[in-house]
């Protein structure tokens, strides 16, 4: 059954309950697409701008509202009508006159629509020390995949058989034509002809309010690209996003994070151990700490009013047997391990494994110790908590069958308490417009304040809209920023506060399912959800 659109912009459907597929001349991948009727009772076909950007080259422009937007595919700039809707994570454009305009014919059976175009191809290809001109005889999707340095550009169209003598090092197939470079390259294209114009790449300003409270802006700075969205916390709220399947041991790309957390948005989070695949730093959610601050590092701290705290945070844990004396708790479910005591409850997961070898494991149910042992895994109790001792002897007549725990909790600084979400990262840069960068007092190493590279950072901005950052290479060589430029940056964009967040191969930034910024895997993240319609 057919959606019934009205007025443009297209009123949205409601989110699909199967997964949606796109093909085109049978090239067929996961993706969103919604078909209606406008007004006069005409079908419209409406596809998420991330395949249309992602998979077909379609570029967006700056728009000035959120109910339209610009783009530029093979064409001069084009106005096509959004839709979109709360309970979407990602927004959809009307490319009905754009895919007639190209010959294209759709048809849609069961959950896919099938797009059927005529082939195009690659006429010729000329090539100048700064420029390579690729010439169709017609619109072809194109697709750019950046590596490191390199860029492969893949263009569904394959190349007249002479094209193949004259370019023996490209791959041409009777699908689609390779072109591979070896440094950060920009596509753009042209019509009449439709061609594709591939050069060095070069950092172009865009602001695009997404939808209502969601600004995507990027823009130079400081010789930098810097990527980010600006957010309003009367429409949105924010939460941590872990892996899960495992507890919190886990990594996984960014946006299937967001896609697990049905996310608008999502950045990458805190710092984690790589080989361990567990975190090293603050997660709160909902009042509960998943995982406890270390090393007196920076933490961002949230309600659901949108108040934001950002400080340096300790949290202080205590274990009391029968009444006895108190003893220090290194962590709380955390992959930070050291000599000592630390504490595991179910949000660790179903079990715990021992992290070091030689550890003494004390089941606590309904604070009294039921057991101890020293296998794996070990079941965690609901009810309860684990105690791990870690290079410590003489446990069991500590904590003897049946003995009375008591933990006490404090957290440093206690207005941390207040705010029931929260993510710890490091470290700190900005506090109500004071630069307060100071990484040895969050006990990070000389090299981390000295190296460059990419960056990613939460912040709340003069106007109170949250700020997600991100801070990629400079056009020269790649690196990103140091700590004090990043500082910089952020004072330069109006943030008033802000934390760095973990960086590097990490730093990655997803929007409505498209990849703004691509980094490899991650333990935890940021997620944006939209707020409830009062």
């Amino acid at each position: 059954m057919l959606e019934l659109w009205a007025q443009t912009p297209l009123p949205a459907p409601q989110p699909p309950a199967v997964e949606q597929r796109l093909s085109w001349n049978g090239e067929s991948w996961v993706g969103g697409w919604r078909q209606g009727r406008d007004a006069q009772g005409r079908l419209r076909l409406a596809i998420s701008d991330a395949d249309l950007t992602q998979r077909l080259g379609m570029r967006l422009r700056n728009n000035r509202r959120p109910e339209e937007q610009p783009v530029v595919w093979f064409s001069p700039v084009q106005n096509l009508a959004v839709s979109w809707h709360p309970q979407h994570t990602r927004r959809y454009l009307d490319v009905t006159d754009v895919f007639a305009a190209a010959g294209w014919q759709v048809h849609l059976q069961g959950n896919e629509c099938r797009i059927t175009a005529p082939v195009a191809q690659i006429q010729g290809i000329r090539q100048s020390p700064r420029r390579t001109v690729v010439d169709l005889d017609r619109i072809a999707p194109w697709t750019v995949q950046q590596t490191g340095k390199q860029t492969v550009l893949r263009i569904l169209a394959p190349g007249r058989a002479e094209l193949r003598q004259q370019f023996p090092q490209l791959h041409f197939s009777a699908q689609a034509t390779v072109l591979t470079f070896d440094q950060p390259m920009r596509v753009t294209t042209l019509p009449d002809p439709p061609r594709l114009v591939i050069e060095p790449h070069t950092w172009e300003r865009l602001t695009i309010h997404w939808a209502e409270g969601l600004r995507w802006r990027q823009e130079p700075r400081q010789g930098y690209g810097v990527t980010w969205l600006e957010i309003d916390p009367q429409f949105y709220t924010m939460r941590p996003v872990w892996e899960g399947t495992r507890g919190q041991t886990g990594l996984a790309p960014l946006p299937a994070l967001a896609q697990q957390a049905q996310g608008v948005a999502a950045i990458n989070g805190g710092f984690f151990n790589r080989n361990t695949q567990l975190p090293l730093g603050a997660i709160r959610v909902q009042g509960q700490w998943v995982s406890s601050p270390i090393l007196n590092r920076g933490m961002a701290a949230w309600n659901d009013q949108g108040q934001m705290l950002f400080t340096r945070a300790q949290l202080q844990e205590q274990v009391r047997v029968n009444q006895g004396a108190p003893v220090p708790l290194q962590a709380l479910n955390s992959g930070w391990v050291q000599k000592g005591l630390a504490r595991y409850t179910p949000h660790w997961g179903a079990t715990y494994t021992p992290l070091t070898a030689g550890e003494t494991v004390i089941t606590v149910t309904q604070d009294r110790v039921v057991g101890m042992n020293m296998g794996n895994p070990i079941p965690i109790p609901l009810a309860g908590y684990l105690l791990v001792g870690r290079g410590l002897e003489r446990l069991a007549g500590q904590f003897p069958q049946g003995a009375l725990v008591q933990i006490n909790q404090q957290i440093t600084p206690p207005a941390v308490q207040n705010y029931p979400h929260g993510l710890g990262a490091g470290p700190l840069l900005l506090v109500d417009k004071r630069v307060v960068l100071a990484p040895e007092q969050e006990q990070f190493q000389p090299f981390f304040v000295r190296q460059k590279a990419p960056r990613s950072v939460l912040g709340v901005n003069r106007e109170g809209r949250w700020v997600w950052v991100t801070v990629s290479g400079n056009e020269r060589d790649q690196q990103g920023p140091t700590l004090k430029e990043l500082a910089a940056i952020m004072q330069e964009l109006g943030t008033v506060s802000a934390l760095n967040l973990d960086g590097g191969t990490s730093t990655s930034l997803v929007l409505g399912g498209q990849v703004l910024v691509a980094g490899g895997r991650v333990h935890n993240g940021l997620v944006l959800l939209r707020r409830s319609a009062p």
